[in-house]
């Protein structure tokens, strides 16, 4: 198992989070395939699609225990 390297990351999540309920959680996207993989919000990044149905059913599963 990948064990990931601890990054800084925060967006404004954080302000936001001071003022409402909330969860900021991480979806890995990145191709380990490809050598050099460029960043998010980089022109260049190509989002790995198989994370897709990892993100929205993590959402789903969240937003319907929440609603219960």
């Amino acid at each position: 198992m990948d064990v990931a390297r601890p990054i800084t990351v925060g967006d404004d999540m954080a302000c936001f989070l001071e003022r409402v309920s909330g969860c900021y959680y991480l979806v890995g996207a990145g191709n380990p395939a490809i050598a050099v993989r460029p960043p998010h919000h980089h022109a260049d990044f190509d989002i790995d699609e198989r994370a897709l149905p990892v993100g929205v059913s993590t959402s789903t599963r969240a937003l319907l225990a929440w609603l219960r």
